[in-house]
């Protein structure tokens, strides 16, 4: 029903000659959220009604009452009020113009109401159509406050911070600007948003010396930051609006003075860290800016820093200012903890620390009352630890163990062969490791550093078997300066050298057809070697003294005797064998070892660790009795008697389908039939396990399968049975879809526009088929088995199954036609068959139907060569067509046609003048379609009408050449109001000088002189009262006085006493004054059978040119100045001769007679 509504209104529209408008929204935009208000803009977003774009209309003070006109663009300006704007009633403003859900208007007026209405439409140009249902709305800007704060206390006031409260004004909120020494001199700019900070001097500059210490809703601010006794004097601003504020001057102000310093000492000094040459001295503050601390060795502080003092500090004793003999400034920062440095070990440090505010000569101390204390370095221990042990000693390793002097820390020493030589040196921290032997941990000749620390425990590792080695263990307080207790507790031990226990407990972690793993429990020596044999006992041993190359690939390691393989080397207890033979028996032995100080391995070989074991081999026996249970239409139960494998593998297939069988030591994930694990085409691991049932998951309805079983030993590396057992079964219900076979072919496009066209094709195989499109490229969207997909015949509308690509086609037809296209654009088409039985869907995508279909594009030339017979009223045109397949031809009264037809819109032609529509007032379509030649009638004798012929392509939806226009006017016949002689123009000195001369004239008013600076709008300067009646040439100019430089356009308006007029031709000209020269003459004019040119100027040669009204050239040569020219050639009437020079062009009006 709505296709016809549609249709109906389009065949009405055609006929009545009016404009076809798109259809209007139906639901306006709503909701609207207004942001934060402002003094001179309003911010807000809304919800978008359904239109593809919309309006807004703003309005101050009431709301908005103007209603938009459909098929109208109105221009918008974010900046209310902005010329050229304005909306259909008075005041009313228009905003925005697009598809956004959010504006912010600016150039309001503070204090005020304004209101807003949003307007949906579709549509553009010509054809926009309006919802009228607008959606109003209402927000304010902010005023200026009209009450300043007051009552403004000063509290708190220290040397360095104070407190300021103060009574609120009518303000939202207020700006607190604050200055030194002298009163506040900056005035915050209205709709400037400044950036607040307590801490004097950090905010925003308003002026030299001005800070923003405050800008908020509240009636206080505590600031800080400031010099001790030193005036500040304080303006507040009352203000509203968020970030573009509105502030009432002039401020509240008032000024108060810092206190001369703190008055609050420091507290609680501690220390930490301490070590032999440094300490941390850490203290809470008092309510000064910074600290003074000031450090003494071996008797209390006491100096006193002076006011107006600043002293020099270094937190490296003995380094900043001397305040006295002794006594050094060691910090005067903000800081409450630091490192002192540069001390003496085992001396005690007194310390003072005074608050202070202010720098260099305004500096203030609290001197009245201070923090003072004292903290020594580490202290010497004075007892050595003792009893150093040396337990469960092994050929690498070693447990110590000693009894811990009075020190907190203790430094193992280990040396080889030789009691530890070296000291350790106060206030040095040696780099330690507990494996022996690490380079970074030599303290000096064979002496390496094992442990510091708390503990009086440690594991050592890195030893060589039989071999002493000596200990020292030193006492030392101070954790990395440190000073050590000289006398150390001393020890020493020897590693044994060859292992005397053997491993034990060896299993079968695990075995396979081609592998195994073993683990055991190992014994005492640090490192081991398994060697392995094929078929009886090891019988080699491994030789002292000798390293031997591991692999636990059999029969890649060192062969220790006749097929007899070192598999493992190290100090671990398990092992991995590979590369063994299935269904064999191998034969391991373990050798435990030490490795000797000279680096070189001891075996225990009078015992060791052996062990057997046999590989798995391929089952013999297959399953049997094989029966399938629980058959539904997805899946079914295969039950069975087992064979000898330890495991087995189903493998389901359907019935068509050949076999294919697992191959050897590949292992087979499992799942769905239809899955990805097979093991072959067709070929669906379904099941695998130890026991005797397995369930077959994915079968489609009503087929008969294969299901076979396969018998197996080992789980990474199989050896399979083969053949398997098999049984055939059929599941319930009806068979499934099957996928079509055939793609569809022969593609061919038809009922093409500029933004429609219908794909044709011969089906495929399928008994339905999907289209999907996608513009500039092949899509890459393939449908998936089971889906059903919804569709849209208007390309970009539907849903888009991937970026740019949409199901245009869903049904069991071979025709789709298309909508929403673009002019001159190739589409890509992929044509998908498929089957459905209304509830399952199966696709062809390994072949498709691929195409592309193009939009039609405008014509690339235009018509050429208008030809013109003319009665008193009707005109007859005759053209050469251009490259369109048809063509639109606009006629318009007295003026050129400016206008131009709109993309994909139908124009309703009328050969009679006025029956047709309207690309523009006055511009009526009379004719469209691809014939060459009209005649229009129903016109007025003695008109000059101009014509436009647009060369288009379509039908229904056409794309217009606009660029290669064909243009023209010609004139009825009948009693001419006036007879033209010529219209020209000059360029003087002083402006551009018209002439015109008419031979007769009848019933003729006046002369209106208009000017136009783009060709298209013209506008009146001038009129000059006519002659009336006159059968003798009447002779006219005006002066355009001073015009700016540029190009224009002249034409003459004649008004006859009635009050009906026509035009002169249109004088094209340029004006410069710096270069206005003389015009060219032709003599005589009017003219029988020749005339004179001439030219101004010393260039002797000049082109020329000579048509009539209608465009029709007669002469067309190269000319001298001076020449005389020939008429035979010309018919009467009225003529134009261009000269074109290489410097300049003129152009002239002649008249034959």
């Amino acid at each position: 029903m709505k296709q016809l509504y549609t249709c109906l209104l389009f065949l009405c529209s055609v006929l009545s000659g009016a404009p076809v408008f798109a259809a209007a929204p139906t639901v306006p935009s709503s909701a609207y959220t207004y942001n934060a208000a402002e003094g001179n803009r309003i911010a807000f977003s809304f919800k978008a009604g359904n239109g593809t774009r919309r309006i807004i209309v703003a309005k101050e003070g009431s709301a908005v009452t103007g209603i938009p006109v459909n098929g109208t663009t109105y221009s918008s300006n974010a900046a209310f009020g902005t010329a050229g704007t304005a909306f259909t009633a008075a005041g009313e403003f228009v905003v925005m113009d697009g598809g956004s859900s959010n504006l912010t208007i600016t150039n309001l007026t503070p204090g005020t109401t304004y209101h807003f209405a949003i307007f949906e439409y579709n549509g553009t140009g010509a054809t926009i159509e309006y919802l009228n249902i607008a959606a109003a709305g209402n927000y304010f800007t902010v005023a200026t406050p009209t009450i300043q704060a007051s009552a403004i206390n000063i509290s708190a006031i220290t040397g360095n911070a104070a407190r300021i409260d103060f009574t609120k004004g009518d303000g939202a909120k207020r700006l607190v600007v604050l200055r030194k020494d002298n009163p506040v001199t900056g005035t915050p700019t209205d709709f400037t948003y400044y950036v607040e900070n307590p801490a004097f001097g950090n905010g925003s500059l308003i002026g030299a010396g001005n800070y923003v210490v405050y800008a908020n809703t509240g009636t206080g601010v505590s600031i800080s930051n400031l010099e001790p006794n030193t005036i500040y004097h304080i303006s507040i601003f009352e203000y509203n609006g968020a970030t573009l504020p509105l502030y009432l001057k002039p401020a509240a102000t008032a000024s108060f003075t810092s206190a001369a310093g703190p008055n609050i000492a420091p507290t609680n000094l501690t220390f930490s860290s301490i070590d032999g040459d440094r300490h941390i001295i850490t203290y809470k503050e008092g309510n000064g800016t910074k600290r003074l601390v000031i450090a003494r060795k071996g008797a209390a502080v006491t100096a006193i820093p002076q006011n107006g003092v600043a002293y020099t500090a270094n937190t490296i004793f003995g380094s900043g200012t001397e305040i006295k003999p002794g006594e050094f400034v060691i910090n005067n920062a903000y800081n409450t903890s630091f490192t002192v440095t540069n001390l003496e070990p085992n001396t005690i440090y007194y310390y003072a620390v005074f608050e202070f505010d202010g720098t260099g000569t305004n500096t203030y101390y609290l001197t009245s009352s201070y923090l003072q204390g004292s903290g020594s370095t580490a202290i010497t221990p004075t007892t050595s630890p003792s009893a150093v042990t040396a337990s469960n000693i092994k050929g690498s390793t070693v447990d110590l163990s000693c009894v811990a002097g009075n020190g907190t820390y203790r430094l193992f020493v280990m040396k080889e062969g030789a009691p530890v030589d070296i000291s350790p040196v106060d206030l040095k921290f040696y780099t330690v490791s507990a494996a022996f032997g690490t380079p970074a941990s030599l303290i000096l000749n064979g002496n390496y550093a094992l442990s510091t620390w708390s503990n009086n425990t440690l594991s050592v590792t890195g030893l060589k078997a039989g071999v002493t080695y000596h200990v020292a263990v030193f006492e030392y307080n101070g954790m990395y300066h440190p000073v050590y207790q000289g006398v150390a507790a001393r020890g020493s031990f020897t590693t044994v050298s060859e292992p005397t226990t053997t491993g034990s407990g060896m299993n079968l972690y695990s075995v396979e057809t081609i592998s195994a793993a073993l683990m055991w429990t190992p014994g005492n020596g640090t490192k081991r070697i398994l060697v392995a044999k094929k078929g009886s006992a090891v019988t080699s041993r491994p030789q002292d003294g000798t390293f031997y190359t591991a692999n636990k690939v059999f029969g890649s390691g060192t062969a220790l005797g006749t097929d007899e393989f070192v598999m493992l080397d190290g100090t671990g207890s398990y092992a991995d064998l590979t590369n063994l033979e299935p269904n064999t028996t191998y034969h391991v032995a373990v050798f435990e070892y030490n490795v000797t100080g000279a680096g070189l391995p001891d075996y225990l070989t009078s015992s060791f660790l052996t062990y057997n074991f046999t590989t798995l081999k391929r089952p013999t026996l297959s399953s049997s009795a094989l029966n399938v249970t629980g058959i539904t239409n997805t899946q079914a139960t295969v039950n069975l008697t087992i064979g000898n494998g330890y495991y087995r593998l189903g493998v389901v297939r359907e019935q068509t389908t050949a076999e294919v069988t697992p191959d050897d030591l590949k292992v087979y994930p499992t799942g769905p039939v239809g899955g990805t694990s097979i093991t072959g085409p067709g070929n669906y691991v379904s099941f695998k396990g130890t026991g005797n049932s397995g369930l077959i998951t994915g079968l489609q309805p009503g087929t008969t399968y294969t299901a076979t079983v396969y018998e197996f030993n080992g789980s990474a590396s199989p050896l399979y049975l083969i053949p398997g057992s098999s049984v055939t079964f059929t599941t319930t219900g009806t068979p499934p879809l099957l996928t079509p076979t055939q793609a569809g072919t022969a593609p061919s496009v038809v009922s093409t526009e500029g933004n429609t066209a219908t794909l044709n094709f011969t089906a495929g195989n399928g008994n339905r088929r999907i289209i999907v499109m996608k513009e500039g490229a092949a899509a890459t969207f393939t449908p998936a088995d089971g889906s059903s997909y919804t569709f849209n015949s208007e390309f970009g509308k539907g849903v888009s199954v991937k970026t740019g690509e949409f199901i245009v086609f869903n049904g069991s037809g071979n025709s789709a036609p298309v909508t929403g296209l673009k002019p001159n654009t190739v589409y890509y088409a992929s044509v998908f068959e498929y089957n459905t039985d209304g509830t399952g869907y199966k696709y062809l995508t390994t072949s498709f139907l691929s195409t592309t279909m193009s939009t039609v594009a405008a014509p690339v030339s235009g018509a050429t060569d208008l030809k013109t017979a003319v009665t008193d009223n009707s005109i007859t045109l005759t053209i050469t067509r251009g490259s369109g397949l048809n063509r639109l031809i606009a006629v318009r009264e007295g003026s050129a046609i400016s206008a131009s037809p709109v993309d994909l819109s139908l124009y309703p032609a009328n050969a009679t003048m006025g029956g047709g529509s309207q690309l523009e007032a006055g511009s009526f379509v009379v004719y469209t379609g691809s014939n060459n030649t009209v005649t229009i009638t129903g016109l007025a004798s003695g008109k000059q009408y101009h014509v436009s012929v647009f060369e288009y392509n379509g039908n229904l939806a056409p794309v217009y050449n606009k660029t290669n226009v064909l243009n023209g006017f010609a004139t009825t016949s009948g009693s001419l109001p006036v007879t033209w002689q010529y219209v020209n123009a000059m360029v003087k000195p002083n402006g551009i000088l018209l002439n015109w001369a008419t031979a007769q004239e009848l019933n003729t008013a006046r002369f209106e002189i208009e000017r136009s600076d783009d060709g298209v709008h013209y506008y009146k300067r001038a009129t000059i009262a006519a002659a009336g009646e006159s059968n003798t040439p009447r002779y006219y100019n005006w002066l355009d006085q001073q015009p700016q430089s540029g190009s224009y356009q002249y034409r003459i308006k004649q008004v006859d006493i009635d009050d009906k007029f026509s035009y002169s031709k249109i004088i094209h000209i340029r004006y410069n004054p710096s270069t206005a020269t003389p015009n060219a003459v032709v003599y005589p004019n009017p003219a029988r059978s020749e005339v004179s040119i001439n030219w101004p100027g010393n260039e002797q040669q000049a082109m020329l040119t000579i048509t009539d009204a209608s465009g029709i050239r007669a002469v067309s040569r190269q000319v001298n100045n001076g020449e005389t020219i020939s008429l035979s050639a010309m018919h009467a009437g009225i003529w134009y001769l261009q000269i074109l020079t290489k410097t300049q062009q003129y152009t002239l009006p002649l008249i034959k007679y």
